[in-house]
């Protein structure tokens, strides 16, 4: 990670995160808010209702599209619908591209422990399946991803190892 990386990431006032589920985008999301000191918006607390209902779609989008048009913040979350508009509003957009093993571990992890990252405290019991959709989510998340990455390359920060993100963290609080 070089030096410039690191500059760019202190100084950027609008940040997507994005990877597969179960990858630690709201957990990386609230560590970055706290050291830049940028408001984080994490997509599956809008998506998620607290009657168990999802959002209507519309609805969502025009929440993304409010927060994308404020001066600073950290959006964590892939929801298809606005990942081209995050990925064009972004000054920089860090990828978590992790592996389906790291993913399913970390998942079943979350259950075992009954801690769902990202979602909202009326979920604090673990869901009836929680691995049921981390596979296809994450080939859902790399066929959408990788052809926005390639078009952004130049705003896009791949991280594919847990210690690429302690590093980062690190090296971040180090440059302020």
């Amino acid at each position: 990670m070089s030096k410039n990386t690191i500059n760019s990431i202190v100084g950027c006032k609008k940040i997507s995160i994005i990877g597969p589920v179960a990858s630690g985008k709201s957990t990386l999301a609230r560590r970055l808010g706290e050291i830049l000191d940028l408001p984080v918006f994490h997509l599956d607390c809008i998506w998620n209702l607290p009657n168990g209902e999802k959002e209507c779609p519309d609805i969502l989008m025009d929440k993304i599209k409010n927060k994308m048009r404020e001066d600073k913040w950290i959006i964590d979350g892939n929801y298809r619908s606005s990942l081209a508009r995050r990925f064009d509003t972004s000054e920089l957009v860090i990828w978590l591209n992790f592996s389906l093993e790291f993913c399913l571990e970390s998942a079943a992890s979350r259950h075992r422990h009954g801690k769902w990252t990202g979602q909202p405290e009326y979920f604090s019991a673990p869901k009836d399946a929680p691995l049921f959709s981390v596979e296809e989510n994450l080939k859902t998340a790399k066929h959408y991803i990788i052809p926005l990455a390639e078009k952004y390359r130049e705003k896009v920060f791949e991280l594919t190892t847990r210690t690429q993100i302690d590093a980062m963290i690190l090296n971040s609080l180090g440059a302020l």
